[in-house]
């Protein structure tokens, strides 16, 4: 049950196979997907079949459907339609043939671009880098503007510079460094060199000591070496980054971006201002992206068939889109640079990166741009995380206070009796569990080691087994009362694809019976051995879920809440479900703080409800009632899912981890070997320990 952004379906009209509808059945939020818009014209109908067909390999179908399309182009009232459908029809050819421009920007002589004030592809962006970068200029220290965008609008650093000498009275021949990296649209070097001359010649009006340097880069390896080779000439530089337009292309050369990000992190920025398209065009699923990329890019069209254009401009900016049309449908691997994604998207990467939502006083970012109802672009800012900060999350919503754990004591409630049954008392031992919090928390080695551990033979060849075994639908495994039956075990051993497109999604779905018998697993973990994990409970994965649907009342749910079973507990999980995605949130008695763990980062609408029921309703019914005073974060060093499928993988893991500290060394590179085990633990009704010896590991498995 994990977030698919969505599902394409396609029905054949009667006696015509070379028509499709278009249906779009949503199963994730809509703020995070771009929803396709019903497509009824018989000639995008028709482009779609024959993307399909070129999808699939059956290049003489695409052929037919090509010829059908020309004689559909007459019959199409919308001129935009026309064009965008032609563009995509020729990118499609290209793909076919393998034939597509190698720059990204059609080359236009140095003369044109000399009498164009922007070339940009939305003009309609304010003077958003005058404002924020000028609030940075009123000291006297250095300032280093670092800017990955075309080389074009020598007037936007002409405004940059008259904004910086505002004390110029008090020093004179402050510095200003402009490094501009990005793709020259010019034939030639000639409107570069006038560039440099008119600033050069502005700076020293002003009495600015002024540095430019200008590094051409085309391609996204172009980008990734100008960037690592950047420096600071002094420690109290200001450093201000912008991204205009570029840094997707990052994305084209694995591990570029990440590289990137940590060397302008090095450099510690002030601000970094990122602009991007708000479009998801890396999908590596063809069909997929091409049905995405042409709703997209038909909002493009009809938003500058609206908005007044100079005739010569409007004919630039539509052969860049056509460029762009080109690369994200015929090309793939390298070549395809134009790799957007949208803002939720970027923020996830970025909080890995070790970046945060920055802020400029009177403006509030991300600022969306949209046209017709839909976003189209925006511009965000963002600042390093100080490393010495406490970071293990961030506030949500008006931030609550927390006292130091480190001096704040745990009070249990008096009248919460802190045994689990009669046959769980002996092993609560909630003294030599504080002991072990306190001195004997697991390192981030111990926890890795455990998590990766290796198969023994046996394991192996039990996986093997059931790799081949028919599947029945009955219970399976060695503990009956966990009720799994052995078709929801089995998704554990589907190992998703991680190059390639995945198919039928719901094979590699873990489902609630999966999940609760790992969290009853956690819990029967820690009653055998009590000094090694912290103590744990969880609620049912259901629970939430009538809660939120209305089918209990919120007195019911408490009501069938056992505060025995949960008194003395360190940790309390509660896995939900929001919209077919796993979240975890764990209620961090020890600490008192409420965490919200989500592999994808999304922002749910409930959060502020589940947080509010947590700290006004459910913690006052175990008996603390200064749940107010409690933080909630958001751990931002936590490992993401890279795929729709493995949501609730990492919500087992996390609790996991959880159980033996507040340590997450895994990524999603691990995943494949958690399924297996995760498979086993359920099978034999008991998860592996941290082992400390051969025959330690015998006896329990035994």
């Amino acid at each position: 049950m994990d977030h698919g952004y969505f599902v394409i379906s396609y029905q054949r009209k009667k006696r015509d196979h070379h028509v499709f509808c278009l249906s779009i059945h949503m199963t994730g939020p809509p703020d995070l997907n771009l929803v396709l818009t019903e497509m009824s014209s018989p000639l995008v109908n028709k482009l779609m079949a024959c993307a399909q067909a070129v999808a699939v390999g059956n290049l003489k179908l695409a052929d037919v459907l090509f010829e059908e399309m020309e004689g559909l182009t007459a019959e199409e009232t919308s001129e935009v339609t026309r064009k965008v459908v032609s563009y995509f029809a020729e990118a499609l050819a290209r793909r076919v043939h393998g034939v597509y421009p190698r720059n990204p920007f059609p080359l236009l002589p140095s003369s044109i671009v000399n009498t164009q004030r922007s070339l940009r592809c939305f003009e309609i962006i304010p003077a958003t880098i005058d404002y924020v970068a000028a609030a940075h200029f009123s000291g006297k220290q250095p300032v280093h503007f670092i800017d990955f965008s075309i080389m074009l609008d020598r007037w936007e650093y002409d405004s940059l510079l008259r904004h910086f000498p505002s004390l110029r009275l008090l020093r004179p021949n402050r510095v200003f460094r402009l490094t501009n990296i990005g793709p020259n649209p010019c034939k030639d070097s000639n409107h570069i060199q006038e560039s440099q001359r008119k600033l050069t010649e502005l700076a020293r009006q002003l009495s600015i000591d002024f540095q430019l340097k200008q590094f051409e880069a085309n391609i996204p390896a172009d980008i990734e070496e100008c960037a690592l080779k950047l420096e600071s000439t002094s420690e109290d530089e200001i450093v201000i980054v912008r991204w205009e337009f570029e840094l997707h292309k990052l994305l084209a050369v694995e591990g570029a971006i990440k590289r990137v990000l940590s060397k302008l992190k090095e450099l510690k920025p002030k601000i970094m201002l990122i602009e991007e398209q708000e479009a998801d065009h890396n999908s590596p699923d063809f069909f997929e992206r091409f049905a995405l990329s042409f709703q997209y890019y038909s909002r493009v069209f009809n938003y500058f068939n609206w908005v007044p254009c100079e005739t010569d401009r409007k004919e630039i900016l539509e052969r860049h889109w056509r460029r762009q049309i080109s690369n994200v449908v015929a090309c793939e691997g390298i070549d395809r640079v134009e790799r957007h994604q949208t803002f939720y998207q970027w923020k996830e990467r970025l909080r890995r990166a070790g970046f945060r939502p920055g802020f400029a006083t009177g403006c509030k970012f991300p600022i969306f741009y949209p046209f017709g109802g839909h976003q189209l672009f925006f511009a965000s800012l963002w600042e390093p995380i100080d490393p010495t900060e406490f970071s293990r999350g961030v506030g949500i919503g008006n931030p609550i206070t927390i006292q130091d754990a480190s001096v704040s004591s745990v009070i249990e409630p008096e009248e919460v009796c802190s045994s689990d049954s009669e046959h769980d008392s002996a092993d609560d031992n909630s003294n030599t569990l504080g002991i072990f919090w306190n001195q004997k928390k697991w390192s981030p080695e111990a926890v890795r080691e455990y998590l990766v551990s290796s198969f023994t033979e046996r394991e192996s060849r039990r996986i093997n087994r059931w790799m081949s075994r028919r599947l029945t639908g009955n219970s399976a495994g060695s503990d009956k009362k966990l009720s799994v039956c052995d078709t929801s075990l089995a998704s554990l051993l589907r190992i998703p694809p991680s190059n390639t497109p995945i198919f039928e999604a719901k094979q590699y779905y873990v489902d609630d019976s999966v999940i609760n018998a790992y969290f009853e697993l956690l819990r029967k973990r820690w009653k055998e051995f009590p000094n090694l994990y912290m103590k744990n409970y969880s609620l049912p994965t259901w629970i939430m879920t009538f809660w939120l649907t209305g089918k209990w009342t919120e007195s019911k749910v408490l009501s069938y809440l056992n505060t025995e079973k949960i008194a003395g507990t360190s940790k309390l999980f509660i896995p939900v479900c929001l919209k077919n995605h796993w979240i975890l949130i764990c209620v961090d008695i020890e600490r008192r703080a409420l965490l919200w763990l989500d592999s994808l980062s999304f922002d749910h609408a409930e959060k502020d409800v589940i947080s509010r029921w947590i700290i006004e309703h459910l913690m006052p019914k175990l008996g603390y009632d200064n749940a107010q005073e409690w933080q909630f974060l958001e751990p931002v060093d936590l490992p993401r899912q890279t795929n729709e499928v493995d949501c609730g993988i990492f919500v087992m893991k996390y609790a996991d981890c959880l159980a033996l500290g507040d340590h997450f060394p895994f990524t999603q590179q691990d995943i494949p070997l958690f399924r297996h085990h995760i498979f086993l633990d359920i099978y034999r009704g008991k998860l592996r320990p941290q082992i400390l010896s051969k025959n330690f590991r015998a006896s329990y498995y035994a």
